[in-house]
């Protein structure tokens, strides 16, 4: 009896099954041609330099600002450096005006 069941029960599962004919699949078509392809690749392609030329333009320039930055920096720190120096030398020349000054004062005094 199990065995007229599980072939009852295979019958029933067979003959809901659908059996479609093969059919070859039909060639793939490209969905674009060479030419479609080339001009599409050369559009992205130009439009892609283009936005690295211009990256790049961009980046000479911040270069160039920043050594037009540092090149006037280095200009206002001489310009320092060299009022540094000048109010030195003014502090020095006043002392010796002030000690030769003292010196004659001293000198008419002490005569």
């Amino acid at each position: 009896m199990d065995c007229e069941f599980s072939s009852l029960r295979w019958r029933k599962h067979f003959r809901r099954l659908v059996v479609y004919p093969e059919t070859p699949d039909p060639k793939p078509t490209a969905k674009y041609s060479n030419e479609d392809f080339d001009r599409m690749f050369n559009q992205k392609f130009a439009k892609m330099m283009a936005k690295h030329e211009k990256e790049m333009a961009e980046a000479t320039r911040l270069a160039e600002k920043n050594a037009q930055e540092r090149a006037e920096h280095e200009n206002k720190k001489l310009q320092e450096q060299v009022q540094e120096l000048m109010r030195k030398e003014a502090i020095a020349e006043m002392s010796k005006s002030a000690r030769a000054m003292l010196r004659e004062k001293n000198d008419v005094q002490g005569g």
